[in-house]
């Protein structure tokens, strides 16, 4: 594991501090519900007691048309946008065509009745004074009814623009046909379809209202759409039937109750929100705080506390289990919660707040009279939303203690940071110091620092100086020997052959004499190679660099090659073009003949050795390919060093490994690359030198 990863988990124990006061601060926030719910209820149960003797509207059945409340007046111009719930779908409806009709009601402070209809239809129909019938045109047909007494209105227009409303009456199968001023509106033609947005005066509202279209097209058919009738009706005569002989209306309108709204304003100045809802969830009154000095204390807390600090408080003091959401804009109440209160009486739940992080109780209570359960008010925390009076103080602690975990953990994981990189560093350093061709580095730079890590670089520092030490001990130990053993090997060699000359040598004498000589002719041949590397240095010192051809030098050689060997096969293979080249001409001659020496030993008779050449980009490329055994993968890295061998010794010939380390020497001088390695396909090894064509000794234009 990493050093800083081991900091930062060490760091961690100190989250136990704000962990105990997290603990603490979910004991106080579950006290402080605790008492809400309690107050929340007690306000419930009081304004339900105060309901239990007035007039109640009553609602039977499941079919219901519900009028929004309308807080604002509406301009009546057959569009939508200006209605506060336009994008709720309110009353869905579907024709026999499938083009549907979509219906928003709306219930304004002069208790009208606000209609707007939507209706697709691929061809408009408009009234004409030369139709054959009332029906002969696309119309909006109104049912009302109140008690056992039906009505009937027909809503239609010439034109797009202001409505016809009329009254039917059928007298003796025949229709006529009353203006009704109390109904207004407009008419609006869409891409779709139709817009209508009509006002109903109260006294036109009834206790039940069918609402549907009258669409009628070129082949004389006339079809409803809508709530009009309990099925579908189809033809005029049906139609005509059908208002003549009025079936009873199944939708109830449910609107909500001005008086109670006004015995609810009250209880709303307290800074509570008051909802009172039917058996089946209506909202029939729903009152609302304005501008409490609650709400404003609440916006205020809302900007001191930062938005970091309410994402932790939230994620730390909420449950598992989300909150339920609170909801009255499909103006019904539609919750397992309602249903508890109605069969549990007095009870309290928490919702999500209408603004993030927030949340709201909800306390509600049954509406009793006469034994009976007709209707539920609920009441809700002031703006929808509680804000707990400890969450400034301890948001406080958590805001502090937050920045010094924060502080401590980023201090300990920067060290362990700083202190990763310096070993990071040595560690690199330390895979430096022997290059990619397995020489040592010249240079350990070794850290400053008065410290563990510095110290363990000074000491990496002094190991490296020994070891470099030691390996300019080696590279010079072969001319060191080579010097010193030549005197002795020559006093040896003349001492051998003046004794070789006496004449009262035996033949046993002169048998060791002969071997002598061969062990000194060795041991002659050992100090040449060895002095030979050190030559080659020399001159390469003392090299003077002149641009010559060096496809030319290639070529040329391959010609002596082939003479000196003739028990094997030479091929040349050199891409056409110029091959310009700054250096000395005799290095890369020396090159070759180590190359082809080495490749020589190790190709059988009558075996392929093929010298190649080619110019890729920026660079020149010369192989040496032989067949015969491959390579030990262990020695491609060690195989350019000096006195080493991987030949087996078949004959006396001696074979010293200084020819691939001369080999290598200059193609360092030329600032180039050598490297072997095996050729799988054609059974055997090929080296490959590379050398770039602009050099160090190239002139600077």
């Amino acid at each position: 594991m990493r050093l800083h990863i081991q900091l930062f988990i060490i760091s961690l124990i100190t989250l136990a501090l704000p962990w105990a006061g997290c603990q603490y601060v979910k004991e106080t926030e579950i006290a402080l519900r605790s008492g809400q719910e309690q107050a929340v209820q007690a306000t419930a149960n009081a304004i339900a007691s105060t309901l239990t003797t007035v007039t109640w509207p009553s609602v039977v059945g499941e079919q219901v048309l519900y009028a929004h409340p309308l807080n604002m007046p509406l301009v009546i111009d057959g569009y939508h946008e200006d209605w506060p719930f336009f994008n709720q779908q309110i009353n869905n409806f579907l024709s026999l065509k499938k083009e549907p009709m979509v219906m928003r009601l709306g219930a304004g402070g002069d208790q009208a009745l606000y209609l707007h209809i939507t209706y697709q239809d691929d061809r408009v129909i408009y009234q004409t004074p030369m139709q054959r019938s009332i029906f002969a045109s696309d119309a909006l047909l109104i049912r009302v009814q109140k008690g056992n007494e039906h009505q009937a209105y027909l809503v239609r227009t010439p034109a797009p623009g202001k409505v016809i409303a009329e009254q039917i009456l059928i007298e003796e199968k025949q229709i006529i046909l009353i203006p009704e001023p109390n109904i207004q509106g407009q008419w609006q033609e869409t891409a779709q379809g139709i817009n209508i947005e009509l006002r109903i005066a109260h006294q036109q509202v009834g206790d039940r209202v069918a609402v549907g279209m009258v669409d009628y097209d070129f082949i004389n058919q006339v079809q409803t759409v809508g709530a009009l009738f309990s099925e579908t009706v189809i033809g005029e005569d049906s139609l005509i039937a059908a208002l003549a002989q009025p079936e009873s209306i199944p939708y109830l309108l449910v609107t909500p109750a001005p008086h109670l709204q006004a015995l609810l304003s009250p209880f709303a100045s307290l800074g509570q929100e008051v909802v009172l809802v039917t058996p089946q969830g209506w909202v029939l009154a729903l009152a609302k705080p304005k501008n409490s000095a609650l709400d404003e204390d609440i916006a205020q807390q809302h900007v001191v506390v930062p938005y970091w600090q309410r994402t932790l408080l939230h994620w730390i003091l909420s449950s598992s289990t989300p909150l339920p959401e609170w909801s009255l804009q499909s103006g019904r109440v539609n919750s397992e919660f309602m249903q508890h209160v109605l069969q549990n009486s007095l009870a309290s739940q928490w919702f999500q707040g209408s603004k993030r992080y927030t949340n709201k109780v909800v306390a509600g209570t049954p509406v009793v009279q006469s034994d009976k359960v007709i209707g539920a008010v609920f009441v809700v925390n002031a703006s929808d939303e509680i804000v707990s009076l400890t969450d400034k103080a301890w948001l406080g602690m958590i805001g502090v203690t937050f920045w010094v975990i924060t502080l401590v953990v980023v201090v300990l994981v920067g060290y362990a940071i700083l202190l990763s990189s310096r070993i990071r560093r040595l560690s690199r350093l330390a895979e430096q110091v022997l290059t990619a061709e397995g020489q040592l580095a010249q240079v350990f730079p070794a850290s400053k620092q008065r410290d563990e890590i510095g110290d363990l670089s000074r000491s990496f520092k002094v190991l490296h100086q020994r070891l470099w030490d030691y390996m300019h001990y080696l590279q010079s130990l072969s001319s060191k020997l080579a010097h010193e053993l030549r005197t002795p090997l020559a006093v040896m060699r003349s001492s051998l052959e003046n004794l070789e000359m006496e004449s009262s040598l035996s033949d046993s004498a002169k048998d060791y004499v002969l071997r002598a000589k061969d062990g000194a002719d060795r041991l002659r041949h050992l100090i040449d190679a060895m002095s030979e590397a050190k030559r080659v240095e020399q001159s390469l010192a003392q090299a003077e660099p002149e641009c010559f051809p060096l496809d030319q030098v290639v070529n040329g050689m391959v010609l002596a090659y082939q003479d000196v060997y003739p028990e094997h096969r030479l091929q040349a293979n050199i891409q056409p073009g110029s091959y310009p080249l700054w250096g000395e001409a005799d290095f890369i001659v020396q090159l070759l003949d180590k190359l082809v020496d080495n490749a020589v030993d190790f190709t059988p008779a009558q075996g392929l050795i093929r010298i190649a050449l080619k110019q890729e980009q920026e660079n020149y490329y010369l192989t040496v390919f032989n067949q015969g055994s491959s390579l030990p993968d262990s020695m491609r890295d060690q195989l350019f060093d000096s006195l080493v061998s991987v030949r087996k010794e078949t004959s006396s010939k001696q074979h010293l490994g200084f020819g691939l380390h001369i080999a290598k020497l200059i193609v360092d001088w030329f600032q180039g690359r050598i490297m072997a390695e095996n050729a799988e396909e054609e059974h055997g090894v090929i080296f490959t030198v590379v050398l770039p064509i602009v050099n160090r000794y190239t002139p600077v234009k």
